[in-house]
Formats: C-alpha cells, sequence, structure tokens
C-alpha cells in the first residue's frame, strides 16, 4: 500500500499481537506534515475496506478487522524495536519479516527467543532498509490528504 506512494516499508512481527509496518524516512519533511499523511492514509485505508480495516482506537468497535494504528506516530509514542522481548509468558520477541512471510504468519508472538536468536543468524529480511533515502514529500501528503495551504 506505501509502494503505491513510493515508499518501500518493511513488516514486523511485534511480539505482541500485531505488526508494525515501518517506513523508514529522512527527516527532511516538517512533522506536521508527517503526522497530516499518516493520519489520512490510515483513514483512506479504512473507507477503502472498512469490513477489513479500523482505525477505531475502542478494541470492542474493531473485532475481525485490522486495527491501522496511526497513532504508533506521534510524538512520544513507543514502539517495540526488533529482536526486543516482550515480558510476557514464552518471551516472544519482536521480528524482523519479508512482506512474503506475512499471510503465513500464525501469530505476531510466534517467535521465542531461540527462534528469534535462529532468526538473526540467517539472512536480513530487511537488507537495504539503512541504504534508503525515501521521505513523504508535500505532493504525497497532497494526495492523501487533499491541498495543503500555505508552506511546509
Amino acid at each position: 500500500m506505501l509502494g503505491e506512494w513510493g515508499l518501500a516499508s518493511f513488516p514486523m512481527a511485534t511480539g505482541g499481537k500485531g505488526i508494525h509496518v515501518i517506513a523508514p524516512l529522512r527527516p527532511v519533511t516538517e512533522w506536521p506534515l508527517i503526522s497530516l499523511f499518516c493520519r489520512t492514509f490510515a483513514q483512506r485505508l479504512e473507507r477503502s475496506e472498512p469490513l477489513r480495516y479500523t482505525t477505531n482506537i475502542r478494541k470492542a468497535e474493531r473485532k475481525g478487522r485490522v486495527f491501522v494504528d496511526y497513532l504508533r506516530n506521534t510524538r512520544g509514542a513507543t514502539a517495540i524495536a526488533p529482536f526486543s522481548t516482550r515480558a510476557r509468558q514464552g518471551l516472544s520477541c519482536a521480528v524482523p519479516l519479508a512482506w512474503d512471510e506475512v499471510d503465513a504468519l500464525k501469530s505476531a508472538s510466534s517467535f521465542d527467543i531461540g527462534a528469534a536468536a535462529a532468526r538473526a543468524a540467517d539472512a536480513d529480511p530487511w537488507s537495504g532498509y539503512f541504504a534508503l533515502t525515501q521521505s513523504v514529500t508535500r505532493g504525497m501528503v497532497e494526495a492523501v490528504a487533499g491541498p495543503l495551504k500555505g508552506k511546509d
């Protein structure tokens, strides 16, 4: 989906209940525009397939749908780092994935410490991550959110 906007992205099993989608960006666009892009992108996704996606933070309101949590992109928000363990039974770990592995993933908490360590020794599914020089442009924000007033 982000690829349609020219943004490479990388999935990660969180070791909890979800999958984070990470799009590394160069810090060249002002924060309010990035925030607007994230929010409106998530809302457009929700409008395009309301039975599949939701941006509603209330768990009772999102049953059976994928929660698109654009709030992970707000200042002060936290997200787990790759290969970090969760403080829960089984010590599940956050593990980087390749996109072709996502559909077969049984659970976002499928990797324990041993499986994560073995995975870290394998080929890197995020190769190229640090070489990316992509950013969200004003044109991309306007394509998602509509015309903006003033300068960024």
